[in-house]
């Protein structure tokens, strides 16, 4: 009864939300689903002065989308360019850097099934000269390729630069077999990996255990001097004879 009223008041969701609530899920399988599209953007701190400026910047951006496509060994078939302009009157925003206030405008087209780099950027090119912005007023660029049928992802379903970081970061170090170095127990020095205290009076290395005691007879037997000489005598003071200020002389006193 208490199922039929929430499907009733949240419609197709209704059941779906109940059963969550309760810790249930209706999901039968797991498995994510394939990647079908790939895409890199840049839209902070894009502050272009002419046209040689926008096209290096969108050069860079096809050569992120490029590296992604190639770390998950794949090949696109379809590019959309994004762009972000900025509106009449924009004003810097309080974020120093972003985009701030802008109109997003976009142009697709097809192309050969491929991930080469100079492929890419010529036809990135060609979408940018076909919506001919102002540079002045450009505050974002972005790519994205549509992955062609069949493209089989090595990496599923996971993000490129998961996968990037994966095969060239410290995960890819850590599975090297160099870098597991066996080490024989009969090498070790257990005596240099108990721990130590050193006497701050004498600088000597002592057992924890110890290390009171020790200190503690410093101060309540005498110091020996090394060599049998006798202790070195006591600085004398100076002590000032009559008032506070006057200018009698001071007296050393033993």
């Amino acid at each position: 009864m208490l199922l039929s009223s929430r499907a009733r008041r949240f419609g197709v969701k209704g059941e779906t939300l109940w059963l969550n609530a309760q810790g249930l899920d209706q999901e039968t399988s797991l498995v994510p689903t394939q990647r079908k599209s790939v895409s890199a953007e840049m839209n902070w701190g894009i502050r272009c002065q002419d046209r040689p400026a926008a096209v290096k910047i969108l050069s860079e951006v096809a050569k992120q989308l490029c590296d992604r496509l190639s770390i998950c060994n794949l090949r696109a078939n379809h590019l959309t360019l994004k762009l972000k302009i900025a509106v009449p009157g924009w004003v810097e925003p309080i974020k120093k850097g972003g985009h701030g206030q802008c109109d997003d405008v976009s142009r697709s087209s097809s192309l050969p099934l491929t991930s080469d780099l100079q492929m890419l950027q010529r036809f990135a090119l060609q979408l940018f000269d076909s919506l001919s912005p102002d540079p002045v007023r450009l505050r974002g660029m972005g790519l994205a390729a549509r992955l062609g049928s069949g493209e089989t992802p090595s990496a599923s379903s996971r993000s490129p630069k998961k996968a990037h970081s994966e095969a060239s970061g410290i995960a890819r170090w850590l599975r090297r077999p160099e870098s597991k170095q066996a080490i024989d127990v009969d090498d070790v020095d257990l005596d240099s990996t108990r721990p130590t205290v050193t006497c701050p009076v004498c600088m000597q290395v002592l057992d924890p255990a110890s290390a009171d005691a020790h200190v503690n007879r410093h101060f309540e037997e005498p110091a020996e001097v090394p060599g049998g000489a006798e202790p070195p005598a006591k600085r004398p003071r100076l002590k000032a004879e009559g008032a506070p200020g006057s200018d009698s002389e001071c007296e050393i006193i033993a």
